[in-house]
């Protein structure tokens, strides 16, 4: 009833000993009824982190060029950005074909887990031509990604173009992003654009289907039927 009514917003809540001195009852008990509180999908528990309280989808606006932190950030929930691989690697050819770089030429290739209250949310892996983006590999990298692209770089973007589809995790999207293999997720295939047309980053998104709910406002083409 604490957890629904809000009491504890929507971050950590007390830890498991002060939980079972407030409800005066045992450990185990409390172990179990945190349990049961997890499988119907209103905490998550991150060994080092505590529990946290999930009982909301964190919700993105996905009809505008912004970062998952800037959409559901607010003062409960708190994004961290877990840098996994920064490294120059050649392009492969869909990633050449994509950034339009010649097949084998040097790009960047950053790897990223979004933290949402203690826990993975999703998993980023971005390649950009090394001639616009090597400067990133020297400095923080643990920055929201348009910051390091517009305040770093000094590039204005434009548009994206996206591509959406549920997947089931594979073995190593189930053991970065904490859930059974075989989950539901969301993939999202991402090509973003500068201003003046040429392409920054291709890359590939993977989501926690049961963290986050994606909203847009959609408007029909002036002129249509």
């Amino acid at each position: 009833m604490e957890i629904l009514s809000g009491r504890h917003g929507w971050g950590l809540l007390p830890t498991e000993a002060e939980l079972t001195v407030r409800f005066a009852t045992t450990r185990n008990a409390m172990r179990d009824a945190l349990d049961l509180l997890r499988r119907e999908g209103l905490i998550e528990r991150s060994r080092g982190a505590g529990t946290f309280i999930v009982v909301a989808k964190a919700i993105h606006r996905h009809d505008r060029l912004q970062s998952l932190a800037a959409s559901i950030e607010d003062g409960y929930r708190r994004v961290t950005i877990d840098m996994l691989t920064a490294c120059l690697q050649p392009a492969g050819e869909t990633v050449a074909n994509k950034l339009q770089v010649e097949p084998g030429s040097d790009v960047v290739f950053l790897e990223r887990r979004l933290i949402l209250d203690g826990a993975p949310i999703s998993l980023w892996s971005s390649y950009l031509p090394a001639d616009l983006a090597g400067g990133l590999l020297d400095g923080d990298l643990s920055l929201d990604f348009y910051d390091l692209i517009e305040v770093r770089l000094g590039v204005e973007l434009s548009i994206a173009e996206f591509s959406t589809e549920a997947r089931l995790a594979d073995e190593l999207i189930a053991e970065l992003l904490d859930v059974e293999q075989g989950s539901p997720i969301l993939f999202l295939e991402r090509t973003l654009y500068q201003a003046d047309g040429r392409a920054l980053e291709f890359g590939f998104v993977s989501l926690r289907g049961d963290r986050i709910q994606f909203t847009s406002v959609l408007r029909r083409p002036d002129g249509s039927l």
